[in-house]
Order: C-alpha cells, then sequence, then structure tokens
C-alpha cells in the first residue's frame, strides 16, 4: 500500500481509519467465510456460490488441509504479503470435491478462491501458470517450510457471486525453480 500511495498508508496503517468495504467485495469475503467453516467442520452445509465452489474444495475435515495462511513474499522487487485461501500438504488418501481431482501424488497444492460477476474473467491454464500470486505464495511457503520437491501444484477456483453460481477451477503444476527465476 505503501507503494501504491503514501496517505492511504498512513491513514489504514499508522492513523488505523477504517476503509468501508464495498459491496460486492464484502459478498465475496462471506462466500470465503461460509466455504472455510464448512472445510473445518464448523457448518454442517453450504448454499449458494460456497455450494458451488465446494465441490472443487478438499472435504471437510481432511488432513494436510490449512485455510488462511498468511504469507510474506518477495517478488519482482516488492513485497507481497496477503493470505492462501487453501494449502494442501501432500498427504495420502484426502478426499476432494466431485469437480476437480486431488493432488498429484506428493505435491502440495495451493488454490486462491475468486468471486466474480461472470466467469468469463476466470484465469486460463496458461494464466495460473503465470499469476504472480500464486507462485509468491508457492515459494515463499515451500521456503518457509523447507518442502524438498520442485514442483507444486496452484490453481484458481472462481465462483460466480449471482445465481446460479456457475464456478470452475484451474489447477496447474508449476516448478518452484522457474518461479523463482521469474523472482
Amino acid at each position: 500500500d505503501f507503494e501504491r500511495c503514501h496517505r492511504y498508508w498512513r491513514w489504514t496503517t499508522i492513523e488505523k481509519i477504517p476503509v468501508p468495504q464495498l459491496p460486492l467485495a464484502a459478498e465475496g469475503g462471506r462466500i470465503h467465510l461460509e466455504l472455510e467453516r464448512w472445510i473445518r467442520g464448523q457448518s454442517a452445509s453450504v448454499a449458494g456460490a460456497a455450494a458451488k465452489a465446494s465441490a472443487h474444495y478438499p472435504l471437510p475435515g481432511q488432513p494436510g488441509v490449512e485455510l488462511e495462511r498468511w504469507i510474506r513474499a518477495s517478488w519482482a522487487g516488492g513485497q507481497l504479503r496477503g493470505k492462501i485461501d487453501l494449502l494442501a500438504a501432500p498427504v495420502e488418501g484426502q478426499k476432494w470435491g466431485t469437480l476437480i481431482r486431488p493432488p498429484k501424488k506428493g505435491l502440495a497444492r495451493i488454490l486462491d478462491l475468486k468471486t466474480t460477476g461472470d466467469l468469463r474473467w476466470a484465469k486460463s491454464a496458461e494464466e495460473v501458470d503465470q499469476e504472480r500470486q500464486l507462485l509468491a505464495y508457492a515459494l515463499s511457503w515451500s521456503r518457509e517450510i523447507g518442502y524438498q520437491g520442485d514442483l507444486i501444484e496452484v490453481g484458481q477456483v472462481c465462483v460466480e457471486r449471482d445465481p446460479p453460481h456457475a464456478a470452475q477451477s484451474v489447477v496447474r503444476v508449476v516448478s518452484l525453480e522457474r518461479a523463482a527465476r521469474r523472482e
């Protein structure tokens, strides 16, 4: 935020002036929260957009699944700070929803959930492969825990906020070594 606007950074970081959330962002946050509660087993079911997205995520109570992990990463000379929506460590026998395949054997998976008004804004497989946020998260996480592999799966689940709440996912296997060269 500092690089984008010094005043905004001061108001939000130092003076702690709350920033109003736009209605569409608030709806996306509600969908994220509902899906997270379901995956954690804190909710028996999900509805609407969260229900459509759930078919692209691990079933509740699966081992090795972590939600909302904060990451701080360097990328292209700048700092990136954010949350990994879903991280699935390579655990044998994880059960996933009906519309996504389980991670390839021995590979971790990082997923990013995006809410949209129209799926035409969803990323293609080639765009996911180049997505700097996902690549930075993958590199940062792998370094933090000492992940030994060079390959990791990164992907995006995109769901429409409005009925009929269409959803789709794209997952790609990427090389951490190649991502580090782009860093």
